[in-house]
């Protein structure tokens, strides 16, 4: 399995190919995407990054929005690329009065694989938008105080995590969290592989 990051200008780019470092990884800015297609081995992931809002600025993120619409491999979004994800279906984002910059607990809603068997998870937030309405397309996995942390496409294998998983700290279960969601990823892609 190979991975397709696309680079949205996030401060936390080497904690996120350190986070990485097994795999093989092409960093992709988001004017590479107009004419991208993601290879039958790729995961597509989204960073976070804080140059524009989602929701004031769509045009700016449209060739990301497009490519979440069109690919059928799967796509991760972290934070700004859980937003990216949420607003491509039609969800709602709400600005916050201030950047959530925090150690978060969430709650998971579904029993589901990535999870294994926890009931909370400790998770690093620094954002300041949220998905406060989820469009059909998206299912909730995970929730905190401040609403959706985790979401799935219900028909793709797209997720949405509003935490930064890449962000060291001794209490962040995202790390995990998000190399359990990697190996469903890579077993899927394998599996479409070998059929």
């Amino acid at each position: 399995m190979r991975i397709a990051l696309v680079n949205n200008r996030t401060d936390h780019l080497q904690e996120l190919l350190e986070l990485l470092d097994d795999y093989e990884v092409a960093i992709l800015n988001p004017d590479d995407l107009a004419s991208f297609t993601p290879e039958p081995d790729q995961v597509v992931i989204l960073s976070g990054g804080h140059l524009h809002a989602v929701a004031l600025s769509p045009n700016y993120y449209q060739a990301e929005i497009d490519l979440v619409r069109r690919t059928t491999q799967p796509v991760i979004g972290i934070c700004l690329g859980f937003q990216i994800l949420v607003y491509a279906y039609g969800g709602e984002l709400l600005e916050l009065p201030e950047k959530v910059m925090q150690l978060t607990t969430i709650y998971p809603t579904e029993t589901f694989p990535v999870f294994a068997g926890q009931h909370t998870l400790e998770i690093i937030e620094r954002h300041r938008w949220v998905a406060k309405v989820l469009p059909l397309e998206l299912v909730p996995l995970a929730t905190s105080f401040d609403g959706y942390e985790v979401v799935q496409h219900r028909d793709k294998l797209q997720f949405g995590l509003q935490f930064h998983p890449e962000i060291a700290e001794p209490t962040n279960d995202g790390a995990y969290f998000f190399f359990n969601l990697l190996k469903i990823c890579s077993d899927q892609l394998a599996r479409q592989t070998n059929s």
